[in-house]
């Protein structure tokens, strides 16, 4: 039976043995992922005890900002500009599916920000070039 003593032991010494028996010989199952905690079943090949590590959010660490490092500031376009740049995207729709990675896949994706867009996202971007945002 575990102790409070033994619990925190565990915890201190960063769930590197078993509890139980001391031993090093111990595997942890898959982690589950409910809200703010997770939980992972363990158990000791020496003695055969089994327990569920308990673990809860206490900060996060930023990976990356998917914001561009500036802002953007909206553009007027010329009607050949504006030609230009549907046609630049039809054209990426129409090779939606062969375009895996590069330069393109860096430049839609801001380096991996954010996913592209889907056809049916470019289509609405398209018509909102054509039609203006209403």
């Amino acid at each position: 039976m575990l102790t409070e003593e033994t619990r925190q032991n565990y915890i201190k010494h960063a769930f590197a043995t078993c509890p139980f028996c001391g031993s090093q010989d111990i595997v942890g199952g898959s982690v589950e992922i409910d809200g703010n905690s997770a939980s992972q079943d363990v158990s000791c090949s020496n003695c055969i005890s089994e327990w569920r590590d308990v673990f809860t959010l206490t900060d996060i660490e930023e990976i990356r900002d998917g914001r561009p490092p500036f802002d953007l500031e909206p553009i007027k376009l010329g009607l050949r500009e504006h030609a230009t740049v549907l046609a630049a995207l039809r054209l990426w729709q129409a090779n939606h599916d062969s375009v895996d990675e590069g330069d393109l896949m860096e430049i839609a994706t801001n380096g991996g920000a954010f996913n592209r867009l889907t056809e049916a996202e470019i289509d609405d971007l398209c018509q909102k070039l054509n039609l203006g945002s209403k």
